[in-house]
Order: C-alpha cells, then sequence, then structure tokens
C-alpha cells in the first residue's frame, strides 16, 4: 500500500495507522500481516492544488 498524504503526522499516530490496517485486512480479507507492506510519501500544503490552479489549502 503506497500513501501520498499531507505532512505533520506524528510517529506515534502513523504506527497506530499500520497497526489497524494489517489487523483489518487480516480480518477481511485474511491477508497475513506479514505480507503488508506499507509506504508513506509526505508533502506539504503547497504540493496541494485541487484545481484552477490553486493550492487551496494555502490561500
Amino acid at each position: 500500500m503506497h500513501l501520498i498524504m499531507r505532512a505533520g503526522r506524528s510517529n506515534k499516530s502513523k504506527q497506530a495507522f499500520y497497526a489497524k490496517v494489517v489487523q483489518n485486512l487480516a480480518a477481511d480479507p485474511g491477508i497475513d500481516p506479514a505480507n503488508v507492506l506499507i509506504t508513506i510519501a509526505e508533502n506539504h500544503d503547497i504540493d496541494w492544488p485541487f484545481r484552477d490552479g490553486v493550492a487551496q489549502f494555502v490561500v
């Protein structure tokens, strides 16, 4: 699983997220947690222009 998200989440919240993801995938559809790879690419508010050529988080 590869995620792209805004920077700013703590290491603790990321660890909790990883644990919940593998827990949910193990429950349904039954994926072994050892077979789950999660990577996160973080960026900043200026990197999120949703429309009209404007980074809405910084205007």
